[in-house]
């Protein structure tokens, strides 16, 4: 199930990432968002993938503990 998870995040994270890019760097949205509002909704992707990549991070290092003590 745990693999399940981190497949999942790691989706999750890539299309926020590529997704904060297209925001921030092409004109992707650009009737639509624009302003503060594009650079605002970029940060949050941004932020929201750090945290998605942290949780992750410590889903896979306790994976790795629980086969060690097994």
């Amino acid at each position: 199930m745990k693999t399940v998870n981190l497949g999942i995040s790691f989706v999750s994270i890539i299309t926020c990432l590529i997704f904060a890019y297209f925001l921030l760097f092409t004109d992707l949205k650009e009737d639509t968002l624009y302003g503060n509002k594009r650079i605002i909704l970029s940060i949050i992707f941004i932020i929201y993938a750090l945290l998605r990549i942290y949780r992750a991070y410590k889903q896979f290092k306790t994976k790795d503990n629980e086969t060690e003590i097994e």
